[in-house]
């Protein structure tokens, strides 16, 4: 049986500081907008990836630290 509607559904809200980074403030008021209208539920994570284009290569870094890889390494995460 389908159901009409979705009970698991969540938006996840970034939590960081808008003075770093600008953009998630407007990020956060279009999920808020997306929320209200669906009536769906939100989240609150302060792990984000990267919100800038260019922020691709430092994230990516990151990871694979944190992941004890080499940046270099065939097999550490990448970001899609």
């Amino acid at each position: 049986m389908i159901k009409d509607t979705v009970d698991d559904v969540y938006l996840e809200i970034i939590a960081q500081d808008y003075k770093n980074v600008p953009e998630i403030k407007k990020i956060n008021n279009l999920i808020f907008e997306i929320a209200k209208k669906n009536k769906l539920e939100c989240v609150v994570n302060n792990n984000y990836h990267y919100p800038k284009k260019e922020d691709k290569e430092a994230w990516e870094t990151a990871l694979a630290i944190k992941d004890g890889k080499k940046i270099y390494d065939q097999d550490r995460r990448k970001p899609k």
